[in-house]
């Protein structure tokens, strides 16, 4: 498995999902949010950080954090200047839901 390297917007965004599906969650570390994007990885749910409910902004197709990670890969990946238009960031992450390849978004 290649190294994750959890930047502050990745780092936000699994901490984000995990106090936003359980209360128990009070102190996030590095060590516990790697242990979730291990545990999702391995059962196939990794979109689950994408679509957990928001209720902050619920008339947002991603909220900051998650277009944040999304982008940042969209510059890695194809340039520095690449478009990043809502429609683009939903196509990059259907084309990543689709051929199983969101774990790219967090091991480059």
């Amino acid at each position: 498995m290649k190294k994750i390297h959890l930047t502050d917007a990745k780092s936000i965004l699994i901490s984000n999902y995990m106090s936003t599906t359980s209360n128990d969650y009070t102190c996030i570390h590095k060590a516990h949010q790697i242990g979730v994007y291990k545990h999702l990885k391995q059962i196939g749910l990794l979109e689950k950080l994408f679509t957990y409910h928001n209720p902050d902004d619920l008339e947002s197709v991603f909220n900051e954090y998650q277009r944040n990670v999304i982008i940042a890969f969209m510059h890695v990946r194809y340039e520095e200047s690449s478009i990043c238009t809502d429609d683009y960031i939903m196509k990059e992450y259907i084309h990543m839901l689709e051929t199983n390849s969101l774990h790219e978004l967090f091991e480059y």
